[in-house]
C-alpha cells in the first residue's frame, strides 16, 4: 500500500506542471502586453494636425487614422517633377524605423488613381519648432512644419521676398506677352530645414501672377483645349490674399507646354474676369521673346 501511494503522487504531480505552466505563459503574456501598450502610448509622435512644406504641399492627419486635406507634387508619390499639386486621400499610423525614431506611416493614393505609395514621416522638434522629415520624399531639404493658430509666423509661414518687376517674367515667359501688376516669388525648391548647418536645394521656383494685356489674353484662350479647374499647385502664402480666389481658371496643358517646351516644368492659369496669369514653375529658362 505504502509502495502504491509512493508512485501515485508523483504522478499527482507530473500532472499539475503542464497547468501551471499554461498559468505562468497567461500571466507573463498579459504583463507584456500591458507594458508593451503602455510603452508605445508614451512615445508615439504628436502628428494630428496640418502641416505644409511650401513648394510641396499640406497633409492633414486626422485623430482616427485618416487622412484630411492633402495636396502634394508627384515627386512627393514618386511622381514626375511636375510643380502642379496633386490631391491625395489616405489614412495613417504611428511607428518608427529602426533607429530613426517615431513618427507616422501615411499611406497614399492620389484621387485621379495614377499615383499610390506608402511613406514614413519622422517627428522631430528643434528650439520649439515641430517639423516632419521625409525620408525619401523625392524632393531634397524638403520638411513640413505645423500650421494653425498661435505658431509663431516665421515658422508657420517661411518669408519670402515679393517681387513686382516683371522683365523677369517676360524674358522667361515671352508668350503671355507685355505683363503688369506682377508680383512673384523667386525661391530655392523646399522649405527651409529646421536642423542649423543643413545645405539646400540647387532648384529655383518662379510662382506668383501678372496682369495680361485683356487682347493678348483673348488670342491666348480662342485657340486649344481649355477647361475650367481650380490652381492646384500650392500658392506661398505670401501672394494668397492679394491672389483671392475666383471660381474658376482656364488652364491647358497644350499651352503649358506651348511655353515651357518640356525644358521644365510649369503651370499657367488665366483669369478672364480680373485679365490675370497665375505661374507655378520649376526653373524656368530665360530665352528671348
Amino acid at each position: 500500500m505504502d509502495f502504491l501511494r509512493s508512485n501515485t503522487r508523483p504522478s499527482l504531480s507530473g500532472a499539475r506542471t503542464p497547468v501551471l505552466l499554461l498559468v505562468l505563459a497567461v500571466a507573463l503574456a498579459v504583463a507584456l502586453s500591458a507594458l508593451t501598450s503602455c510603452t508605445v502610448g508614451k512615445v508615439t509622435a504628436p502628428v494630428v494636425g496640418v502641416w505644409r512644406a511650401e513648394q510641396a504641399g499640406s497633409i492633414e492627419f486626422l485623430e482616427d487614422g485618416r487622412l484630411g486635406e492633402v495636396t502634394l507634387v508627384p515627386a512627393a508619390c514618386r511622381g514626375d517633377e511636375s510643380a502642379t499639386g496633386v490631391r491625395f486621400t489616405g489614412t495613417w499610423r504611428h511607428g518608427r524605423v529602426d533607429d530613426a525614431g517615431y513618427g507616422a506611416f501615411v499611406r497614399l493614393a492620389s484621387v485621379d488613381g495614377s499615383l499610390t505609395c506608402e511613406k514614413y514621416l519622422q517627428y522631430g522638434k528643434h528650439d520649439g519648432v515641430e517639423a516632419l522629415m521625409p525620408g525619401d520624399l523625392g524632393i531634397g531639404g524638403t520638411h513640413f512644419l505645423r500650421v494653425g493658430p498661435g505658431l509663431p509666423t516665421a515658422f508657420a509661414s517661411p518669408k519670402r521676398r515679393i517681387r513686382t518687376d516683371v522683365d523677369p517674367l517676360r524674358r522667361r515667359f515671352p508668350e503671355l506677352g507685355e505683363l503688369s501688376k506682377a508680383r512673384w516669388i523667386g525661391a530655392a525648391l523646399g522649405s527651409p530645414d529646421p536642423r542649423p548647418a543643413v545645405p539646400g536645394p540647387t532648384d529655383v521656383t518662379v510662382d506668383g501672377f501678372a496682369t495680361v494685356d485683356p487682347a493678348k489674353l483673348a488670342v491666348i484662350t480662342s485657340t486649344g483645349t481649355w477647361k475650367e479647374e481650380h490652381i492646384s499647385c500650392p500658392v506661398p502664402d505670401g501672394l494668397a490674399a492679394d491672389l483671392g480666389e475666383p471660381a474658376n481658371w482656364l488652364h491647358s496643358e497644350l499651352f503649358d507646354r506651348s511655353i515651357t517646351w518640356d525644358h521644365y516644368t510649369g503651370s499657367f492659369y488665366f483669369d478672364r474676369r480680373t485679365s490675370r496669369v497665375y505661374f507655378c514653375t520649376v526653373n524656368p529658362k530665360e530665352r528671348a521673346g
